[in-house]
């Protein structure tokens, strides 16, 4: 008959999985782009504006490999700007982020293999953001608003 092993008792168990977790958000918010733009665009307050929850998008610099987060994005998208932040499990190292319209670039559109994104290039950073789906349509929407008003 086996003998019971201390080592594979379920909590050691939850506690490799939280670590996992852990050690995968801190790797996100490094290789991803995620902590410079942390640098200028961190965000302790919450904005009025339409929100979108478990949207999937990624994020990197454009010549390295993009951070693919599928449903782990909320935005928050108002008159001043876009609210950008992660679903709780991943927030270490992952602040929210705030991007106020004047410091954005470009606001486009790019369709690879199935997917259109809305990609979303900001001034004086490599690292650029698509986000998928209706809340990226509504980025894009909000910005050409921006846009236009700015130009009469």
């Amino acid at each position: 008959m086996p003998t019971y092993s201390a080592a594979f008792e379920p909590w050691w168990f939850f506690a490799f999985v939280v670590a996992i977790l852990l050690a995968i958000s801190v790797a996100i918010a490094y290789g991803s782009g995620w902590r410079t733009l942390a640098r200028r665009f961190r965000s302790t307050r919450s904005i009025e504006g339409e929100r979108f929850r478990l949207v999937s998008g990624s994020i990197g610099a454009p010549k390295r490999p993009s951070a693919l987060c599928r449903g782990c994005f909320f935005v928050t998208v108002g008159a001043e700007g876009f609210l950008l932040s992660v679903f709780f499990l991943f927030r270490l190292g992952n602040p929210p982020l705030f991007f106020p319209w004047t410091e954005i670039e470009s606001v486009t559109e790019e369709s690879t293999w199935f997917v259109t994104g809305t990609v979303i290039c900001i001034r004086g950073v490599p690292t650029r953001i698509v986000i998928f789906g209706r809340a990226g349509q509504r980025i894009g929407q909000a910005y050409a608003h921006f846009a236009a008003s700015r130009a009469t």
